[in-house]
């Protein structure tokens, strides 16, 4: 509890943090003759949640006082140019969504807007969901100059990798190809010549912007 004097008609709370939970507020006054009023209408912020996979939630608590929501906005920043784009409307009791986020990289960034009955709008916390590495590496390819599948490459989301170590070794184990660029090409040669067709081994590792090691191991079939 704390309070104002007059003539102050605002209040910052600078005790809380609203990106981690809700608050509310109601407030009272005291006259002259020492006699307290009625509480206002309690307010409250609109929490945004999510449960970092794919689904958000968010409180239904009103924001305006005395005026109810009527409807929400979801509102998805984009990634690359970090504007705010409207991409789904909710009636006053629906606080659920699950989202789809096969178009991010990296990271999907939402948030909420409330709108009241008077159309007065107050916005949510905006949430942050760390997209997963998700990549594929061929288990096969034919580097023989017809223009396809000529290039053995990580395919799928790469952007979230930090740190990549890529080794090939041939049925003898010796070396055959390396590289620690996430966007290596490896052309099926060896010094300059053709590699043998056949099974070659491969170990990779991967460290994301999260910190996070990943290691994967297994088979490459070259064929010509």
């Amino acid at each position: 509890m704390d309070s104002l004097r007059v003539p102050s008609s605002s209040y910052i709370d600078n005790l809380i943090s609203p990106i981690q939970k809700q608050y509310f507020y109601k407030i009272n006054y005291k006259d002259i003759c020492n006699s307290f009023s009625e509480f206002s209408p309690t307010i409250g912020n609109i929490f945004l949640s999510t449960d970092n996979n794919s689904k958000i939630s968010w409180t239904l608590d009103s924001p305006f006082g005395e005026d109810s929501i009527q409807t929400y906005k979801l509102i998805e920043i984009d990634e690359k140019n970090n504007q705010p784009k409207p991409v789904n409307t909710f009636l006053f009791d629906q606080n659920e969504f699950t989202l789809k986020l096969g178009d991010f990289e990296e990271v999907a960034k939402y948030k909420i807007v409330g709108i009241s009955n008077t159309g007065e709008e107050k916005n949510s916390n905006i949430i942050s969901i760390p997209i997963a590495v998700s990549y594929f590496l061929p288990s096969v390819f034919s580097p023989n100059g017809d223009g396809k599948n000529d290039y053995l490459n990580i395919k799928g989301k790469l952007t979230s990798i930090k740190k990549i170590s890529f080794e090939i070794f041939d049925r003898w184990g010796a070396l055959v190809f390396s590289s620690s660029d996430k966007f290596f090409e490896w052309n099926g040669t060896l010094n300059e010549k053709f590699a043998n067709p056949g099974s070659y081994q491969y170990t990779l590792k991967i460290i994301t912007n999260n910190d996070e090691k990943l290691e994967q191991k297994g088979t490459i079939n070259l064929w010509r």
